[in-house]
């Protein structure tokens, strides 16, 4: 069935009102005369960086739109893949949307309780919350590395939503519930399971996690409609018709990757002044105003806490600034990164070499305005 053709062109002028204005990048360094040069040159040239972008002062900056072939006319349209960012873009937000409507007990739910697949798994589930599982301390893992990420069983295959929880479910207990940072992408996977039983115990008009994440955050938005859809489970052989992955999968173009980034760290997750997100669990994602730091990760001195990365600068580098600097960001295999600075300026790149220039995207968005004064 196909949709209205008036609605579809009402969503699309809504669309196009809402996206952000865009310049180019050496616009940002003629107005300001903050110079990118440092941070370009720690990304990949041609066809090896997709695009870069800076968001400030209420515009979004960017290089041109790469293809391996040649620079994409249709930069707008162009999608990006998300890999692991969204881990940080869709179960978080998921939760944080729940908490604000229901309460902040929806981290504490035992995954037992919902997933009671886990009882005749290998692993110890007893006390593993969805918190746990979006922190990545659900204590049951394989390789005892922060950062190995290791694929269960065929996890990784074209599965059924069953076939994928249980390969997910196939590592022993390694420590004890929140106590150790361990990155699993079938982790999430379990917590997209929990939370669609949950928000069935909640009652609510969908019992999917992604559907409710468009219909709650997206729609409200008026993103883009590509960024509606997302990589999910093979079902009686029907590709991407059951669960959705969770940790990886999602799309994004340079607006609405933008405009979800400013969603939650500028507006601090509110839309036309309504709060969509739990506050102070958004506060402590974002490590502001005093909140706890996370787990640490024992990677490259980063935190992690509801999904998202966190650097704390001042530490890892304690004589570049005199105030406390937290940079909460957003992270893909790649070399996707999304960086939410404390000054109200947004980086994000995409490229696929794996490039993840870190601290060359911070001294440049301090330039723009400086982290200690603000």
């Amino acid at each position: 069935e196909y949709p209205n053709k008036h609605e579809v062109a009402s969503q699309y002028r809504l669309e196009r009102k809402a996206r952000l204005p865009v310049r180019r990048l050496d616009e940002l360094e003629s107005e300001t005369g903050a110079s990118a040069s440092k941070l370009l040159a720690a990304l990949p040239e041609d066809h090896g960086l997709s695009i870069l972008g800076v968001y400030f002062n209420g515009v979004q900056y960017t290089t041109d739109c790469n293809t391996r072939a040649a620079s994409y006319p249709h930069c707008d349209e162009m999608l990006f893949t998300s890999f692991s960012t969204a881990k940080s873009l869709f179960p978080p937000l998921v939760l944080m949307r729940l908490a604000e409507e229901f309460g902040v007990d929806v981290y504490g739910a035992k995954v037992a309780e919902y997933v009671p697949e886990v009882t005749s798994s290998a692993g110890n589930w007893e006390d593993v919350t969805l918190d746990h599982l979006q922190d990545m301390t659900s204590g049951n893992f394989e390789i005892d590395s922060p950062m190995a990420d290791a694929s269960p069983s065929n996890f990784y295959a074209n599965l059924s939503k069953a076939d994928k929880l249980a390969a997910a479910l196939t590592w022993k207990n390694g420590s004890r519930a929140g106590s150790k940072f361990i990155y699993q992408t079938a982790d999430t996977f379990i917590l997209v399971t929990a939370l669609e039983r949950l928000m069935d115990d909640l009652a609510l008009e969908t019992t999917d996690p992604y559907t409710y994440l468009v219909d709650e955050i997206m729609k409200p938005l008026h993103l883009s409609p590509e960024l509606m859809s997302t990589r999910r489970t093979t079902e009686q052989g029907v590709f991407n018709s059951g669960a959705a992955y969770g940790g990886f999968g999602m799309w994004f173009n340079r607006d609405g990757i933008v405009r979800l980034a400013k969603f939650l760290s500028i507006d601090r997750g509110q839309i036309k002044g309504r709060q969509l997100l739990q506050r102070s669990v958004l506060d402590e994602t974002l490590q502001w105003e005093n909140a706890p730091n996370g787990v640490p990760t024992d990677f490259f001195g980063f935190h992690y806490n509801n999904g998202m990365w966190a650097l704390p600068v001042h530490r890892v580098s304690p004589d570049h600034f005199e105030c406390e600097v937290w940079i909460p960001f957003m992270s893909g295999l790649s070399g996707v990164r999304v960086m939410l600075m404390p000054n109200d300026t947004i980086i994000y790149y995409f490229n696929d070499t794996r490039s993840f220039p870190t601290f060359e995207a911070v001294e440049f968005a301090n330039q723009l305005k400086p982290f200690c004064e603000t």
